[in-house]
This record gives structure tokens, sequence and C-alpha cells, in this order.
């Protein structure tokens, strides 16, 4: 069985023959280690990283994507500046163009064409097409980059605007903004349909909604100004029998019901700062969750030991034997390689993967 094959067993709950595991290395933990001491961890991993080599963690910081580069200013699709003091780090936005609705008329006029567009900056579609197709047909997981950009609506909404802008025209239920609203959609569903294209396993619509005690707006707001939004980019896939996956750090556990009435199948949330029990009581047996383990507190500050148990614990309240649950970590420094070499252990361990 594949990998993207007991995914999909996993997320529809028929059985899958281990529990999915990824671990991303993100190119802060090259620049902080060293490609050779990456490379040697991750080759004593094959399980967690199938297909791996050397020059997968290329330290050259000319190839990191421009919003992840300190050495530049990059304006993205919508006008958007953006900034970041860490290699590899996505910046922020440090410019908003459209800061006062009163200008709405002259922004809508060049918003960005998504022919030629993909929201971060102006791309070639024949050969991002080309690329899903060459990994969907050597049986690569997931389809490689099928999936609107991190903060494809709500957060695109206020990089556009700033926050205060925002928060003000969703109070006031400002008819301006519903016209900026139809636009991002516009040109996010022009993107979705050119991904349902290639007739991709699944659909990511990756987009944080939740700080760490609570949601970024109101479950009211959001239901107001933003589901109605994912419902109709996410119907076109759920159509399509293509899975959907969403990803969001942070609380959201007061519109969880709401995503999966969007359709979302498989749910990337925080472990900690939702609650693992919560998560269940919430929406075991409705969604799947693809567990994101700490990176914030227990990976940099706890013991051996309370990793190993949380991770059990983890895998003890949320998977069944239908599934329903894979696990991920995103190892940033200060987590040390120690540390993920024990992480990557007990993921080969607990999942059961090496059992086949």
């Amino acid at each position: 069985m594949t990998n993207s094959e007991n995914w999909i067993r996993m997320v529809k709950r028929a059985h899958p023959a281990w529990i999915p595991i990824i671990i991303g290395i993100p190119p802060q933990l090259v620049f902080e280690y060293g490609q050779d001491a990456v490379w040697e961890l991750v080759s004593r991993h094959p399980f967690v990283f199938p297909g791996a080599t050397r020059d997968d963690f290329s330290v050259d910081r000319s190839k990191l994507e421009p919003w992840e580069r300190s050495d530049i200013v990059h304006v993205d699709s919508w006008g958007v500046h953006w900034q970041t003091t860490e290699d590899g780090m996505t910046g922020v936005a440090v410019h908003h163009p459209l800061e006062s609705l009163d200008g709405i008329d002259d922004y809508l006029s060049s918003v960005p064409d998504p022919a030629i567009h993909n929201g971060w900056y102006a791309c070639d579609w024949d050969a991002v097409e080309g690329r899903i197709a060459r990994h969907l047909s050597d049986g690569g997981f997931f389809g490689a980059g099928a999936s609107l950009r991190h903060g494809h609506t709500l957060l695109t909404l206020e990089y556009i605007c700033g926050f205060t802008t925002l928060a003000v025209a969703m109070a006031e239920d400002d008819p301006r903004l519903r016209r900026l609203i139809d636009a991002v959609e516009r040109f996010n569903l022009s993107i979705v349909e050119r991904y349902l294209a290639c007739k991709p396993e699944r659909i990511g619509y990756p987009e944080d909604l939740g700080s760490q005690t609570n949601t970024l707006i109101s479950p009211s707001m959001f239901r107001t100004f933003v589901k109605p939004s994912y419902q109709r980019l996410m119907r076109p896939a759920a159509e399509q029998g293509v899975l959907i996956h969403m990803h969001s750090d942070g609380w959201i556990l007061s519109i969880l019901d709401d995503l999966v009435e969007c359709g979302v199948n498989i749910l990337n949330v925080q472990d900690r700062v939702n609650g693992i029990r919560e998560l269940r009581d919430a929406g075991a047996g409705r969604v799947a969750f693809d567990l994101d383990i700490d990176r914030q507190d227990l990976s940099v500050f706890g013991s051996h030991s309370q990793i190993r148990e949380w991770i059990a614990e983890c895998i003890g309240v949320l998977a069944e034997p239908e599934g329903g649950l894979m696990l991920r970590f995103e190892a940033r420094p200060p987590v040390t390689l120690e540390t993920l070499d024990l992480i990557a252990e007990e993921f080969e361990r607990q999942s059961g993967i090496r059992d086949h």
C-alpha cells in the first residue's frame, strides 16, 4: 500500500494500515544545524522521509520564496508588501494597499488575474499543472501544489486592508467590503477550478483562523463574511469527490462545526492549543485530524519522556482502528536535532509504520 492510498483510507475511515506521519524540515533548521547534520538525521528515518535526498536540504538562501528572504521586500499579487527578518520564515505584511475603503474603486480596477497569478506572484500555470500530473503519475502523496495560498480569504482581506480597517468594516457591514470579498472569492475560485482540472486526490485550503486562545474574528462574523466563501470554494471539490484538507493554526473549536459543514474532510490543527480531548469531542467521526504536535513548548522545553508520553496520549485519545488521525511535526529551531530524532523515532514506532 502506498502512502497516498493509506492516507486516503485514514481520511475515509477505511482502516489504514498505519497512522500517516509527516515531519516538515523548514529552511531554518538547515541554516541552524547545517545540511550535513540534517541529512544524517533524515537518512536514519526512511519511513518518515521516503524518497528524500541530500539535495532536498539545500542551504541556498537565493532559492527561498521571495517572501521568506530578509534581503528583499516582496510585493504579492494583491499589492501587499511583505518583509521578514529571518530567512526561511514567512514575513509580515508591512504595507496594506487598501487601508481605507474609500479607495475601493481604484483598487478593484487592478486586481490580479488568476490566469497568470497564484496570489503570491505571477506564475506559469502550465508548469504547475505539469508538475502535478507528473507527481500523480508517479504515485505521489497528495498531488503537488494543489492548494490555495495560505491565508486565501480572511487573511488576504486583512493583508489588503489591515486588521483595523477590516474589523471596522465587518462591524459596520460596509457594502464596500462585500465587493472586496467577492473579488477575492472569484480569484480563489478560478484557482480551485484550475487545480480540480488536474484531478488531484485532495486540495488544500490553508488559512489561520485562531489565536492562542480564541478565533481571530467572532464566530458570528466568520459565519457572515467568511463561511459563505468557504462553502462556495469547497463545493466544487466535494462534488468531484476530491478530499478537502483545511489547515488552521490557533484555537478554532467554536467554528469547527462550520468547517465541517463547509465540506472539510481533514483538519490540520494544533494539539495543545485546542486540546486533544476537546478536538475528539467536537469532531471525532465527522472529520479526520491532521494533528500538529506541539512545537511551542513541549518539543522545546519538555523532557524526552514527556514527549514520548504526549505522542502516545494523542494516539490513545484520537486514533481509532477505522482511522481519522495522522501526526505531523514541523521542526523549527530551537528544537534540537536530538529532540527531532526522538520525535521521528516515536512517530515510526507508535504509528505502526515499521510493520508495513
